[in-house]
């Protein structure tokens, strides 16, 4: 059987039994199809402005929760910036959770990529060129009390530069998270 007919069957449902399943995200016999993917509590996918976000986990060491997610672009080239500081007089909102109680956190640390900024060192923004179509790692690191185990929101807070070369704020937004405990290093003998 051809490949486009194997998935046009796939994706009507009318071929089962296949160990794999093949989501089109192409046209197939020159059909667009489109398919949107159900959230599982294993891949959480949000598309927002051209870009994909796929929520990694967030794990939990000691009191620090470092959440982490796979940024897309889907698009051409373009400037991403996260900022670690939220700042009302220059109006800078960083990603935040909010546990299952309501409690909010900021982020003590931003990684993009190879990319960081920190509050403590006065770096606000991790920004990189994302490459359409390459995934790019982003982590943030929160300090949560360890009695927490799972978030009601994981917002990422982002800026993407304007035609008028300023940047603009978007958001995308994960929810229903549990953290997951980190197994402790164990100490080596001496």
């Amino acid at each position: 059987m051809n490949n486009k007919l194997t998935r046009l069957l796939l994706a009507s449902g009318l071929l089962v039994g296949s160990t794999a399943a093949i989501i089109p995200n192409q046209e197939v016999f020159s059909i667009p199809v489109q398919i949107k993917q159900a959230q599982t509590n294993t891949a959480k996918i949000v598309e927002d402005n051209n870009f994909r976000f796929k929520f990694n986990s967030c794990l939990r060491r000691g009191t620090t929760v470092s959440c982490s997610i796979l940024i897309t672009n889907l698009d051409k080239d373009r400037k991403f910036e996260i900022s670690s500081n939220t700042d009302n007089y220059r109006n800078l909102v960083s990603p935040r959770i909010i546990d299952s109680e309501g409690d909010e956190y900021l982020p003590e640390k931003v990684e993009l990529g190879s990319n960081s900024a920190s509050i403590t060192k006065s770096q606000y923004f991790a920004e990189i060129k994302l490459i359409q179509g390459i995934p790019t790692k982003a982590t943030f690191h929160y300090n949560v009390p360890q009695n927490i185990s799972k978030l009601a929101i994981v917002a990422v807070n982002y800026y993407l530069e304007s035609e008028k070369k300023r940047s603009i704020a978007y958001k995308a937004e994960f929810r229903d998270i549990s953290i997951t405990k980190t197994a402790s290093t164990p100490q080596r003998k001496k």
